[in-house]
């Protein structure tokens, strides 16, 4: 894991701003490929989305498991409540990668898309998804791949990780399975089903 950025500029009113200014308040479906990878290894069941932004994930989820729970969940309070009016068949909840608020083991299945490359502390955050996932339940998450040596994605990304180092952040919970897609850049997508104790 390398440092790619010294300042982190992230915060939730750059969040906020980036939603309005750059996506007009829109869902994003341009890395649709990316949302179905994520979801792949989804067979129903509560399913929370941390870092949620302007993500099509749960909703189009929604329309297949109509009786599954979905929650999204961002630091950006302005950006919870437009999603939760437009779209309010799922749960929106304003809150932090660090201190999900939900009791141990309570989602079958956690997506972290495009976040942990902006995290100040992406083993904590992964450490708090693990928490609120239930035992044999998934993690899915995807983040840039190599981008120290792809180049800057963005100003907002702090980090750029090789393969290795998703398996390192991942290896403590259980046996980690990553693979690369492309979009406009290339990308990891990793899989982790949390281990019985």
């Amino acid at each position: 894991m390398k440092r790619l950025n010294k300042e982190n500029i992230n915060c939730p009113k750059l969040s906020n701003d980036i939603f309005n200014d750059r996506w007009g308040k829109e869902l994003q479906y341009i890395d649709w490929n990316r949302f179905e990878l994520l979801a792949k290894k989804y067979n129903g069941g509560k399913l929370i989305d941390i870092g949620v932004f302007n993500s099509p994930l749960i909703i189009e989820l929604k329309k297949a498991f109509n009786g599954s729970e979905f929650v999204g969940l961002d630091y950006s309070e302005p950006i919870v409540v437009e999603l939760q009016r437009r779209h309010p068949e799922v749960r929106y909840i304003t809150g932090d990668a660090r201190g999900i608020p939900f009791e141990d083991g309570h989602f079958d299945y956690v997506v972290m898309g495009e976040l942990i490359e902006h995290l100040e502390d992406p083993a904590k955050a992964i450490k708090e998804a693990m928490r609120v996932l239930r035992e044999g339940g998934t993690l899915a998450l995807s983040t840039p791949k190599d981008e120290e040596t792809q180049g800057l994605i963005s100003k907002e990304h702090l980090w750029s990780f090789k393969e290795e180092d998703i398996k390192d952040l991942l290896k403590p919970y259980g046996e980690p399975e990553i693979s690369t897609y492309k979009d406009t850049v290339e990308c990891f997508v990793a899989y982790c089903q949390k281990r019985c104790e």
